[in-house]
């Protein structure tokens, strides 16, 4: 299921004047093996094969399928992943020319099923540092348009993950400049 919205909170006054105009977008999206279509999907990966023999190396499985679409539990049992993404945006170009445009973002995915999928301990301990069952991303924005095909602009974004241990939760936060030209 997905829901996408585009609200004109405040249109603009005309077709040449953009100045004190606002728009909210949004953006929700629930499903099972759809970590493709929303860009998330944690970095889930199947679990180390049985090695009774103590095989140098350890038999790997070679999927052929998209990672984080599915899964294997500890009874071989395969499950596809369960997510839930949303998305709320702003835009504001500020008066008195809107010239000036301001924009965030916010963007947050969650699966309720990962953990289950890879339970404490066993031979599948590891991937719970590396495997991450919600992501959170927020931009904010400043655009200036020097001229109708000369826009330069400056972002700042922050990203947080959790992993399915439960403490390790590593963030990043970096910035960004911009420049565009249409022709």
């Amino acid at each position: 299921m997905a829901v996408d919205a585009l609200l004109p909170v405040i249109p603009a006054a005309s077709e040449g004047d953009r100045s004190n105009r606002l728009t909210l977008t949004g953006s929700f999206v629930r499903g099972t093996g759809i970590a493709d279509l929303i860009t998330s999907g944690g970095g889930a990966q199947f679990p180390p094969l049985l090695n009774p023999q103590q095989a140098t190396p350890a038999p790997i499985y070679e999927p052929n399928i998209d990672s984080s679409l599915v899964t294997y539990d500890r009874d071989n049992v395969v499950h596809t992943i369960n997510w839930t993404a949303f998305r709320v945006g702003l835009q504001y170009y500020l008066p008195p020319s809107g010239r000036f445009l301001f924009a965030a973002n916010y963007t947050q995915s969650h699966s309720d099923n990962l953990w289950k999928l890879y339970p404490r301990g066993g031979a599948d301990v590891e991937l719970l540092g590396t495997t991450a069952d919600t992501s959170r991303y927020v931009d904010a924005n400043l655009f200036w348009d020097v001229t109708p095909a000369l826009r330069l602009g400056i972002s700042g974004q922050y990203t947080q993950v959790e992993y399915l241990d439960g403490i390790n939760k590593p963030h990043n936060l970096r910035g960004m400049a911009q420049t565009v030209y249409v022709f």
